[in-house]
């Protein structure tokens, strides 16, 4: 790839070649196509991947602590020694007492106190009953 493109509408915007064929042509090839695709979309894609990897982390590390049958509460010390990011989550649930169970896809959580949450798992998530 060329650093210094002259502005030659005439010429590739990601190689520089000359361009032959019809008179609104961009790029000399498919790859430079892409390629300069790719590059400019490239922070925003890199920012998705972070996040969608953070939200999967999330998810195991909820779905690795709770139980099939019941919820589960651990403290918060728990869940960021493994790496969890309370910041990451896909919806929150809000419940009729004003509680919000906040969800990483299937696996959710709330505050139980300040140190410690209750996991529930998908096939609970619609029966919680929290009480406060």
């Amino acid at each position: 790839m060329l650093t210094n493109i002259p502005n030659n509408p005439n010429s590739c915007q990601e190689c520089g070649r000359v361009l032959r064929g019809r008179t609104d042509k961009k790029f000399c090839s498919d790859t430079c196509r892409n390629n300069h695709h790719n590059r400019k979309n490239a922070h925003d894609i890199n920012l998705r991947r972070n996040i969608n990897s953070t939200l999967n982390k999330n998810r195991r590390i909820l779905c690795d602590l709770a139980h099939f049958d019941k919820n589960q509460s651990v403290t918060i010390e728990q869940l960021l020694r493994k790496g969890f990011s309370f910041s990451f989550f896909t919806h929150v649930l809000k419940q009729p007492n004003g509680q919000h169970i906040h969800c990483c896809y299937d696996c959710g959580y709330y505050h139980q106190s300040n140190s410690r949450v209750v996991i529930i798992k998908r096939e609970n998530l619609k029966k919680v009953n929290i009480t406060n």
